[in-house]
């Protein structure tokens, strides 16, 4: 085989895997469907995730929250990076229906994964929202920590912030860092959160408070959180329904804007550390976004979403 068609060859294999790496696969979760949404399908994946991630060029790998953990294991093994959404309830490390049982088991089994990946010098990032946030609390802590919060259905800005040295928000422009503190920019949907002092008490140095921000009656909790060497990540608020809801609707054009810049850049963060993942996905076609099925929801009852994928 001559020199010039070697190099041929080594640059086609090197282009074909720059190529399989711009768009990186991302596993996430559905959650069990509320009882008003009952005839839609037992699990759902709201719509704005899934644009939320394919903003930043990923792939999305949808998952039903009660898989089997066998099978769990074999798909985590073809992913660059797992996110685990928001949802319903009260999440507890000793849940009591069957349901919760699953989904907590689940997401415990993908935290555990990324922790391990990440000692190994593999790099996989986790990120949760919401629920996922507050489930990540429980395991990064080993305790009941969470506290009820007046902040269901609230739009908020950011109360505190120590950037400089984030993964999350080190690299945020600082008008929008500054906007952020200064605006209702960020949409809250959650009963519970978790206090600083708690999650400092116990989470141990490895992680992070990154920003916290105040409810309804000026409790402060934490708005995110983050592991100091790995690229774990949680937030409490929705980055994104900032460009992909109908609700919120922000107070002027400019909360609006720092909101939508803000989900960007979190989703960026998300596509940077995916990148970094050598994995290659190889599940096939049936486990993407593209092979189920997107519903428009049409009934006022249906808020908060505009849109569902049923699993």
């Amino acid at each position: 085989m001559s020199t010039a068609l070697v190099l041929v060859l080594l640059i086609t294999l090197v282009s074909c895997d720059q190529l399989h790496q711009s768009r990186p696969a991302i596993g996430i979760f559905s959650t069990p469907t509320p009882s008003h949404l009952a005839s839609y399908g037992e699990t759902i994946i709201p719509g704005s995730y899934v644009k939320w991630l394919e903003q930043s060029g990923h792939r999305i790998v949808m998952l039903r929250y009660d898989i089997d953990p066998d099978d769990l294991s074999g798909v985590l093994s073809s992913l660059n990076g797992f996110i685990l959404p928001g949802g319903w309830g009260k999440p507890t490390l000793s849940p009591d229906t069957e349901e919760d049982k699953r989904q907590l088991a689940a997401m415990a089994q993908v935290y555990h994964y990324a922790m391990a990946s990440n000692k190994a010098g593999a790099p996989f990032p986790l990120w949760g929202t919401c629920l996922g946030f507050e489930i990540m609390a429980l395991l990064a802590t080993g305790r009941e920590v969470l506290t009820e919060t007046n902040s269901q259905s609230s739009i908020d800005p950011l109360w505190t912030a120590d950037t400089t040295t984030s993964r999350m928000l080190g690299d945020l422009p600082d008008d929008v860092a500054v906007g952020a503190l200064k605006h209702n920019v960020t949409a809250n949907y959650h009963h519970y959160g978790v206090l600083p002092a708690d999650f400092e008490a116990h989470a141990g140095g490895d992680w992070r408070v990154v920003v916290t921000q105040t409810d309804r009656d000026g409790l402060e909790y934490v708005a995110a959180f983050e592991h100091r060497d790995f690229p774990i990540f949680a937030v409490q608020w929705h980055p994104e329904r900032a460009g992909f809801e109908a609700k919120p609707k922000f107070d002027s054009n400019e909360a609006q804007l720092v909101s939508l810049r803000l989900s960007q850049h979190l989703s960026m963060v998300l596509g940077k550390h995916s990148r970094e993942s050598s994995v290659e996905y190889d599940l096939g076609p049936s486990y993407l976004s593209y092979s189920h099925r997107e519903v428009w929801l049409q009934s006022p009852q249906d808020f908060p979403f505009e849109s569902v994928y049923v699993l």
